[in-house]
Parts: C-alpha cells; structure tokens; sequence
C-alpha cells in the first residue's frame, strides 16, 4: 500500500514522465525521441497552462519591473540601435518534452524517404532535408549545451578536411589504371618506334624527311 501510495504521488507530479530513459537504456536515439514526444503530449495540457499564466504573463511583467529598476543587464549597442526586445522562452524539461514532436516528426520522416532512396536508389529525394538546420534545433530540443556542438568555423574545416582525404584516396584507387596505360604507351613505343606515345592506333604516322 505504501508503494501504490508513492507511485501516485510520483505520478501526481510527474515524476514517471523521466523515468523512461531509465527503465529503458538499450533504446536507440530515434525511439528515444518518440518516447520523449509521446511524454510530451501527455504533459502538454499541463504544461500549456503553466505556460500561459507564468511566462506568458508572469514573466514579462517581472521583467518590465526590473528593466524599470535598472535590475537588467544594458542591451548591446547594436540591438539597442535596432530597438530590440527581451522575449521570454521557457527551456524546462517539461517544456524541451513538448517540442520533442517536432524533431520526432523530422526523423520519422527522414526514415521514410530513406526506405523510398533504398528502393529507387536515388539519393536526390533527400535534397529537400535541410540538416544543417535541423540537427541544431534538434540538438537544442535534446538540451545538448552549444558549446558541445562545432561551429560553423568547425564544420567547414572538416568538410574541406573531408573534401581532401577523399581527393587523396580518390588518386590512390586510379594510380594502377594510371601506371598501366603509361606502361600499355610505352610497349607500344618500344613495338613502333614511329608511334608516339599516346597516339591512337591505325593513325597517320609522320616520318623523318631528310634534309
């Protein structure tokens, strides 16, 4: 009775939301994301609620009160030129659980289009998909810190560096193809001695005119 007793009063607050990962560690990423979003919708009405009274109201009427007492850091000059504002974004874990739908959404699709890539063996139908848009937001929606993440600086030095190696390996697999013509060229110069190397057989061939 005293378990029942605890599990109630965790399910009041919530508290079973946050221990699926726990009770399910072998799970993958994208079951992961599904469980979080179908938390998410459970929590949503709650949430919605909290939303509305607390930083939708609350929140911003503190914060007029503190920028009217000095309380808040000054803005930057540039966005102090561009009239800028202060908006109140709610980052709880409740909250990242009801933006879980929409990286949820992303993946399930991109798992669709793959089997659709698998099948036509065109890979153009991933084209849509902007990656490097939505694997930050996604990232943001998991609560990964930024400063786990590379920067713009970061990725395209690894995608030049990337770019290289391939070049590189590129070159090394087409070295044997290479050395093979030069060798077929220099038989056949050997063979014919009026034949240059590399001119296409059955060609006119130019003789020394004495002079």
């Amino acid at each position: 009775m005293m378990g029942e007793e605890r599990g109630l009063i965790e399910d009041t607050f919530l508290v079973s939301l946050f221990k699926v990962l726990t009770e399910h560690p072998n799970m993958t990423a994208t079951q992961v994301i599904e469980l979080v979003n179908e938390k998410g919708m459970l929590v949503a009405p709650t949430l919605g609620r909290q939303h509305s009274e607390y930083v939708g109201q609350m929140v911003e009427r503190e914060m007029d009160l503190a920028s009217a007492m000095g309380a808040l850091d000054p803005m930057p000059p540039r966005l102090r030129e561009a009239r800028g504002q202060y908006k109140v974004t709610d980052t709880s874990p409740l909250a990242q659980a009801a933006k879980a739908n929409q990286a949820a959404g992303f993946l399930r699709t991109v798992e669709s289009v793959k089997e659709l890539v698998n099948i036509t063996q065109d890979p153009s139908l991933l084209d849509p998909f902007d990656f490097d848009t939505a694997i930050p937001e996604i990232a943001q929606i998991g609560n990964v810190p930024e400063n786990w993440m590379a920067d713009d600086k970061a990725i395209q030095a690894k995608r030049k560096a990337r770019a290289k190696a391939q070049a590189a390996q590129q070159q090394i697999q087409a070295m044997p193809a290479q050395a093979a013509m030069i060798k077929a060229q220099a038989a056949v110069a050997k063979s014919q001695p009026g034949v240059a190397p590399g001119q296409q057989f059955g060609g006119p061939q130019q003789q020394g005119v004495p002079a």
